[in-house]
C-alpha cells in the first residue's frame, strides 16, 4: 500500500465510523424518548400539536430542547408526516420549532464563558428565532412549494427544512456585519 492510499483509507474509515456513531446516537435518542412519551404533559402537548401548527411549533421547540438534537427532531417530524400522525404543515411547524430548540445547547454551553462564546450562542438563537418568525406566516406557501417538489410527505418535510435554512442564510448574509455589531453591544 502506498503512502497516498493510507490517508485516503483512514479518511474513509473515519467517515464510515462517524456515520455509524450518528446512527447509534439516533437510536439511543429514540429509546430515550420513549419514557418521555409516557408522561401526561408530553402526551397532552402531542395531542394538541396534531390540531394546531402553532402548538406543533412549540412542541418541536420543547422536544428538541429536551433531546438536544435537531437532527433527531427532523427525523421524528419526517416519520410523523410519512405515517399521517402529523399533516405536512404541522410537521414543518414542528421542524421550525426544532430550529429554535436546538439553540438551547449553545445557550447552555455559553453560560459562564467568554463574551465571544456568549455572542456566538446569542447569534445562533436570535438568527433562528428571527428566521422562524419570518417563515411561520409563510407556512402555507412553503407547504405548497414542497408539495410541488415532491409527493412524499417525509421528503416534503426534508425539503422544507432545507429551504428554511437556505432562505435564512441568504437573508442573513447581507445583514451579518451590522448584526454582529448589534450583538457585540449586547455582550
Amino acid at each position: 500500500m502506498g503512502r497516498t492510499q493510507a490517508p485516503l483509507l483512514r479518511g474513509v474509515g473515519l467517515a464510515i465510523g462517524g456515520f455509524g456513531c450518528l446512527l447509534v446516537g439516533l437510536t439511543i435518542l429514540q429509546s430515550g424518548a420513549r419514557p418521555l412519551e409516557e408522561t401526561a404533559w408530553f402526551a397532552e402537548l402531542f395531542s394538541r400539536a396534531q390540531h394546531s401548527e402553532a402548538i406543533a411549533l412549540l412542541f418541536g421547540l420543547v422536544f428538541t430542547a429536551l433531546m438536544q438534537s435537531s437532527t433527531a427532531a427532523t427525523a421524528v417530524a419526517m416519520s410523523m408526516a410519512a405515517t399521517d400522525t402529523f399533516s405536512v404543515p404541522q410537521a414543518i411547524a414542528f421542524v421550525l420549532g426544532a430550529n429554535i430548540g436546538t439553540c438551547t445547547t449553545a445557550l447552555l454551553a455559553a453560560i459562564g464563558t467568554s463574551p465571544a462564546a456568549r455572542r456566538v450562542a446569542w447569534c445562533h438563537f436570535t438568527f433562528n428565532v428571527f428566521g422562524v418568525v419570518a417563515a411561520y406566516p409563510l407556512l402555507d406557501a412553503l407547504t405548497r412549494l414542497v408539495a410541488w417538489l415532491s409527493a412524499d410527505p417525509d421528503t416534503q418535510v426534508a425539503h422544507a427544512q432545507t429551504l428554511f435554512n437556505l432562505f435564512c442564510s441568504l437573508v442573513a448574509l447581507p445583514l451579518a456585519r451590522p448584526y454582529a455589531r448589534w450583538i457585540e453591544r449586547l455582550f
